[in-house]
């Protein structure tokens, strides 16, 4: 795609993400120009991830969709690290990083600091 600069495939690529993170399998499966554009800093901080609040199997350790989670949550996408520390601090046990985790995004919104003050308890 050398006649669209990169940086405006970005900016599109981060737009149709922004609507729901299926909408960009299609852009992975295109190749590895593409897969490259998804996983770029920029679109895995800007996806909606709500899907995997409301259908936790999403975010299960034998989940399909799990290594795009974790992708996301490496980045800090704060939506990633919520269900990703709430999935260690239940499942795996309390740990210390599972909890600085929730902490880190524990002021984001309301869900996420009734969790935090919850596991504080």
């Amino acid at each position: 795609m050398s006649f669209i600069p990169n940086p405006l495939i970005t900016d599109i690529i981060r737009r149709i993400g922004s609507q729901g993170f299926r909408y960009l399998g299609p852009f992975i499966a295109a190749g590895p120009w593409f897969k490259e554009i998804v996983y770029s800093r920029e679109v895995l901080l800007d996806v909606d991830l709500d899907e995997f609040m409301f259908n936790t199997r999403l975010g299960r350790e034998e989940s399909i969709y799990r290594p795009f989670l974790l992708r996301c949550a490496a980045e800090g996408h704060k939506t990633a690290r919520y269900i990703e520390s709430l999935r260690r601090l239940t499942q795996v046990g309390p740990s210390v990083e599972a909890l600085e985790m929730l902490g880190e995004v524990a002021y984001s919104d309301l869900y996420t600091l009734f969790a935090f003050a919850v596991i504080l308890l």
